[in-house]
This record gives structure tokens, sequence and C-alpha cells, in this order.
């Protein structure tokens, strides 16, 4: 099977081609491009984990198809991304994922169809035995997406909490305060303690949300901790493709990725309010993880 990917980008916009015929063939038919979904693997975990950066690696050493972007407005989360314009009336999703989460659900009543429907007619197109997806914000509709799913893989690649949420918070803070009578609007509080509470509690709510299906079905889906990759690279790329396509993979030298360990910095940064913000937030999960 000819992986055509190469094909349609070797075209002037080929891309952009590419995925407005996708969309068409996936809004007019849903029901036969979603059956042409086969083998999809979702790349999932919280911002700031390095998980875009194993994704960007894995693109010339594996037979699948790589969607061209996250499809958070496309077809996860259509008509709630981005929030601010699309949903005036309610908060984004780290402030509270539960709530965010249940809207969404409610809101759509096709099973993931559409979803489907995107992937495989974009899979079709590429004509590739399998398709990869990563998306920020998908590891909150994983046990949603298990059974809508059949067959899928789920990769998750976990970093300390204390550094993904404060590095999250700090850009989010920054943002509001931008624009901040857009947030008071929808009840959320400038204050930075509030930020990252919330935040680290949206790191901790997605990593139990994805090992609640971990503990259903470990054999499909694959944990990665930033840590071990910045300290054996090889090894976690290995196991990583023999989890994907279910064969042993050759050696890669990735000793030019010149990859570093940067969670203490980042902590150095951390005040005293700071950690007492996340240790009474999310000290237990940090702890249970091996965080703290």
């Amino acid at each position: 099977m000819r992986n055509l990917q190469g094909f349609w980008k070797a075209f002037p916009e080929g891309d952009r081609i590419s995925r407005g015929l996708c969309r068409r063939l996936a809004c007019h038919f849903p029901g036969y491009f979603s059956e042409k979904l086969k083998s999809p693997i979702f790349f999932v975990g919280f911002n700031n984990g390095g998980k875009s950066r194993l994704v960007n690696l894995l693109r010339n050493d594996l037979s699948a198809s790589f969607y061209p972007d996250e499809g958070n407005g496309e077809f996860w989360f259509k008509d709630f991304f981005p929030w601010a314009q699309a949903q005036p009336d309610i908060t984004p999703i780290w402030y509270n994922p539960e709530a965010f989460v249940s809207k969404v659900l409610a809101h759509r009543e096709d099973n993931f169809q559409l979803s489907r429907a995107y992937l495989g007619a974009y899979q079709y197109l590429m004509n590739t035995p399998s398709i990869i997806n990563d998306s920020g914000m998908l590891g909150a509709l994983v046990p949603d997406m298990y059974s809508a799913f059949p067959g899928a893989k789920f990769v998750h690649v976990i970093r300390d909490g204390r550094v993904g949420s404060y590095l999250s918070a700090r850009k989010e803070w920054c943002n509001m305060m931008r624009s901040p009578s857009v947030y008071e609007a929808k009840g959320c509080s400038l204050d930075f303690q509030d930020v990252l509470g919330r935040m680290i509690h949206y790191w901790a709510w997605t990593v139990k949300r994805v090992q609640s299906v971990a503990k259903q079905d470990a054999s499909n889906v694959f944990e990665i901790r930033y840590e071990n990759w910045c300290e054996n690279p090889e090894e976690v790329y290995s196991e990583l493709v023999q989890f994907i396509e279910n064969k042993a993979p050759s050696q890669k030298c990735l000793k030019h990725l010149n990859l570093k360990n940067m969670n203490n910095i980042v902590l150095n940064d951390y005040t005293d309010r700071d950690i007492e913000t996340v240790q009474r937030v999310a000290g237990k999960e940090l702890k249970e993880l091996g965080y703290c």
C-alpha cells in the first residue's frame, strides 16, 4: 500500500486541497467514510509535554498517514472551539473541564461519527493502513471515544503536572491580561493562583480520564513519561514504534535531538504560593504518579 501523503504535498497547495476534499467527503457521506477509518492512533497529553515533537519524529518511520491538524474546531469540539468566539456562555475547558466536556457531549449525539468520517476520508485519500491524530485537548474525551473507535490505540504522553500546568497557566494568564473583560464576562477569576489551581486540576483530571481506559484495556494504551523520553529516547522510541505497528523496529539513533529534561528549570520559578496551590489541588495525584 503506497502512502499518498507525499503525493498530495507535492502539488501547490496540495495539503489545503486534500483537507478541503476530505471535509466535503466527510460532511456529505459521513456513514460511508466513517467506515473507512481503520486502525487510528491518537496521541494525547497535556500541553508542553513533548507529544508533538514525538509525532513529528515518527513521520519518517511509519506507514501511517498524519492528519494535518488537531481537528479540535473541525470535529472534536465543533461549535465549542475556539471557545471565546463559539460559546459566549461557558468558560474554557481548563477552567471547568467536567462542565465543558459534559456540554460538548450533550451537543453532539452522533457518537463521533463525524470525527470518524473526517479521519476516514483523509485516510482513504492518503491510502494508508492507519492514521495518526495529535490533539492536546483530546485526552478529555478518551473514555467517551473508547467504544466509538473500535481498534483504536492511544499514546498518552505525561509530564510532571507541576511543570505542564505552570507553563500553561502562565501563558493563559497572559492571554487573560490582554483581554480581561472577555474572561471576566464568563465569570473567570484573573488571579494567577486561581488559574494555576484550575490548570493543575485540569491536568490531573485528564490524566485520570486516560488512565481509566488503560485500566480497561492496557494493550491499546501506551504511556510515555517525558522524563523517561529525555533519559532513554532510543528505548522509548523503539517501544513506541513497536506498539503502533506491531513489529520490532530497527534501532534509531536519536543523539542529535540533544534531549534535556527541563523540569527543574521550570520548578525553580515556583513561589511558595505556587507550591501550596498545586499541592492543595492535586497533591494526591502528583504523589501517585511519583512527582512529589
